[in-house]
């Protein structure tokens, strides 16, 4: 048996089995960094798989949020010209209603003024 010693000297013996030992130690070490190293380029992977999935999401969610907009927009436009329109209608009409009453008035007014005419011709 070949011993060891802490800094090899000569003379020293070494302990195949141990250095077997040692070998599979370093080579145990060896795979479960290149295991580590596998699961994370894996990992990685599957990350960057979700964030490209989570980019065409998000770009989807963005078209439909401008398209949305712009017919809110639109929508919002046709009502301001419906209000527009419907309060220039609504001045129309009460233009319209005062020159109704004016003249309903001007017309009992001169209904009266030719009542009390004939009846003040006939002596009533």
């Amino acid at each position: 048996m070949i011993e060891f010693g802490g800094g090899c000297p000569e003379g020293s013996s070494y302990d195949p089995r141990r250095l077997l030992s040692m070998a599979f130690v370093i080579s145990s070490v060896e795979m479960d960094v290149e295991r580590t190293m596998q699961f994370i380029l894996e990992s990685q992977a599957r990350a960057e798989a979700r964030s490209d999935k989570a980019d065409a999401r998000f770009a989807r969610a963005e078209a439909r949020m401008d398209k949305a907009e712009k017919r809110s927009e639109r929508e919002l436009n046709a009502i301001r010209k419906l209000f527009q329109q419907g309060m220039k209608a609504l001045a129309e009409l009460t233009e319209a209603q005062r020159e109704t009453d004016r003249a309903l008035r001007a017309f009992i007014k001169s209904s009266q003024n030719g009542r009390n005419r004939r009846d003040g011709d006939n002596g009533h």
